[in-house]
């Protein structure tokens, strides 16, 4: 593990370094359960939140299964970390994540809801968690639908 010098009480582990900071629009991250992939995306996207500009759209397949993983990922990171518990509002029924220095946030969809991904105003990030099970994948068309709406220029 390897700790950022910006956020020195979180380290993330070392396969991620690379990818950390990168600017490519498409980042494809794999690993096992145990890999930390979705612990590190987390993190890294509620670090961004805390900078400049920055809307992120989180999804899975189902609204349940977005709130039960990637929703409830964020809580409880930033209930483990002291610097973060006061920084951010969790509005549950919309899944949103308000950061409330920067005004900045992360909101939380379904790919059985497609709609409501693309409703989001610029946003900057887009996460999708799970893309392809053994169950189902997200839509080649969905999936282009909401990241041409990105505005990765912030």
């Amino acid at each position: 593990m390897t700790a950022i010098a910006t956020i020195p009480t979180i380290q993330i582990p070392d396969k991620f370094t690379g990818v950390w900071y990168s600017q490519k629009p498409y980042q494809i991250w794999y690993g096992g359960r145990g890999s930390a992939k979705s612990w590190t995306k987390a993190i890294q996207l509620l670090m961004k939140s805390r900078n400049k500009y920055n809307r992120t759209v989180f999804a899975r397949d189902t609204q349940k299964n977005v709130r039960n993983s990637q929703y409830q990922l964020f809580k409880d990171i930033v209930n483990r970390f002291s610097f973060l518990r006061n920084e951010f509002t969790f509005l549950d029924s919309t899944m949103k994540i308000v950061n409330n220095r920067t005004g900045n946030f992360l909101v939380g969809g379904s790919f059985e809801q497609p709609d409501t991904l693309r409703s989001v105003a610029d946003p900057t990030d887009f996460w999708a968690e799970e893309p392809i099970t053994r169950k189902a994948e997200i839509k080649r068309q969905d999936f282009f639908d909401i990241v041409s709406s990105l505005r990765n220029s912030y």
